[in-house]
């Protein structure tokens, strides 16, 4: 495995287990970020969103060769967004990492509509 797939497949990792189990999500997600998106937000008021959809946990669906278990659910992507979108604009996304050739049940389509819709909502 290539080294910076693993540093980055081990970041979500880490990511996602302060979302899987906190009390209220949306509260320790927050928390979490509250330093980073008053950084963002002290640089600029909008933002552009990269989502690699390999993030998701193959219980969601199977991006790529890379999905990998422990990763985000779609439920985690969204939350992450609306709180992106309380602080900050979303300018534009990119949804990425996807090869339908491993997403058997197609799956990873409905996801993706899911997030790209979190990106829009009352907009």
């Amino acid at each position: 495995m290539h080294g910076g797939h693993a540093r980055h497949r081990s970041a979500r990792r880490r990511a996602a287990d302060g979302l899987r189990h906190p009390r209220h999500p949306d509260d320790a997600v927050a928390h979490r970020l509250s330093s980073v998106l008053d950084t963002l937000r002290s640089r600029t008021g909008t933002v552009y969103l990269h989502v690699d959809l390999d993030v998701l946990d193959p219980g969601e669906g199977t991006a790529n060769a890379f999905a990998a278990p422990g990763g985000l659910r779609v439920d985690d992507v969204v939350t992450l967004i609306r709180i992106l979108r309380s602080v900050l604009r979303i300018g534009a996304i990119a949804l990425t990492a996807y090869d339908p050739t491993y997403d058997a049940e197609s799956r990873i389509p409905a996801a993706a509509l899911r997030i790209a819709a979190a990106t829009a909502e009352d907009a």
